[in-house]
């Protein structure tokens, strides 16, 4: 293969593994499993989700796997930097940090000092580490959450219907995937919405907010194909400019 191969056919399997869930989520779709009524509590209009099924389970080991993806190109990125400078890449693996001040001594225990000047420079200019390139570093942390802690996405949301307001359209509040959650509706709407017939709600997975034990999630809140998108759009860039030293 050419010169970086292994890592572009990394991003191309994270890609497949993007477009898999997409499927899943027209079928489940497609069955109507959610709708909106309106309820009345002492007075107030409520927007209610009823959830018909679920979202299924299996979506999140499918994106689990295209993150996984992502961060294995980087880690073949990083060895065939050092085999093109006549290094050995045993235990190389490409360099994150949880802080700036601590980037060198990660980059030294993962052996990129065995890559060339050139490649050392660009790696350190990526700045993968938190307050460098954030959306970087989610790559590798997202992996090591599904790894260790949890599957992604915990976060399968609804929107209420949108409607015009005084001010121009006003977006339906989100709330979780489950049977009986319910937001108010804006006193200005409540006029025009009826409890006598369903409405429909909008779909979403979004990335949690917080991991399992509670600690700040990355990109939280985020919607996640579009976000993978993104992230596997970030790592070919990356590739492309290591490439381009080694033309």
């Amino acid at each position: 293969m050419a010169n970086f191969d292994a890592s572009r056919l990394k991003i191309v399997r994270s890609r497949t593994h993007v477009g898999s869930p997409v499927e899943v989520i027209r079928a489940f779709l497609l069955r109507t499993p959610l709708y909106i009524v309106v309820e009345l509590d002492n007075g107030r209009k409520y927007w209610c989700v009823r959830v018909r099924e679920p979202m299924p389970a299996e979506f999140s080991a499918i994106q689990g796997d295209a993150i996984h993806n992502l961060r294995a190109s980087l880690d073949l990125l990083a060895c065939e930097l050092v085999r093109l400078n006549n290094q050995s890449d045993d235990d190389v693996y490409f360099p994150f940090s949880k802080t700036q001040s601590d980037f060198q001594q990660m980059f030294t225990r993962r052996h990129m000092d065995r890559a060339s000047q050139r490649a050392q420079a660009l790696v350190h200019a990526l700045q993968p580490y938190p307050g460098g390139d954030d959306d970087l570093r989610a790559v590798h942390d997202l992996d090591i959450i599904d790894k260790h802690q949890m599957l992604i996405p915990a976060a399968d949301m609804v929107g209420m219907p949108d409607y015009a307001g005084p001010s121009g359209l006003v977006q339906g509040q989100k709330v979780s995937l489950r049977d009986g959650a319910r937001v108010p509706v804006d006193s200005y709407l409540e006029p025009y919405v009826s409890t006598s017939r369903p409405y429909h709600g909008t779909f979403s997975l979004n990335l949690p907010l917080t991991t399992a034990n509670g600690t700040p999630f990355p990109l939280a809140g985020r919607e996640v194909v579009p976000t993978i998108i993104q992230l596997s759009t970030k790592v070919e860039n990356i590739i492309s400019q290591f490439a381009a030293l080694y033309p």
